[in-house]
């Protein structure tokens, strides 16, 4: 399901760009899938999702730019897995990840981007 929230779509509507959806603008290969991430210090499952019953994984963090801003990366940052169905799985997508193996503090992964300061490119990567 695709839902424009307005925070987002309002970001867009100024000529900002979801930097990881540029680059990887196929969401079936690179879904950016970011919570609710699992966190192995946790025992209960149930208490790392809103929803334990239904499997709830979305991209609910960004990073946008300006379109003129050459982004040299981007990609995940936290532990591979995700809790679905109150369910600890290794996500089998190809999303760029940097791990994190210790213990990760927050039921979200990040996104991280690097940018070429230095130099404006006119096209997107």
């Amino acid at each position: 399901m695709v839902f424009a929230w307005d925070s987002t779509q309002r970001l867009a509507d100024a000529g900002f760009v979801d930097v990881f959806r540029a680059r990887y603008p196929d969401p079936v290969t690179h879904p950016g899938t970011t919570w609710p991430s699992d966190n192995a210090a946790v025992d209960d499952t149930a208490a790392l999702t809103f929803a334990p019953t239904v499997d709830e994984r979305d991209r609910i963090d960004y990073v946008f730019a300006d379109p003129g801003v050459r982004v040299e990366g981007v990609g995940i940052v936290g532990p591979r897995g995700s809790i679905v169905r109150s369910q600890r799985v290794d996500e089998p997508h190809t999303d760029d990840f940097a791990l994190v193996t210790d213990c990760w503090p927050s039921d979200h992964k990040a996104v991280l981007a690097s940018f070429d300061l230095g130099q404006a490119s006119a096209t997107r990567d």
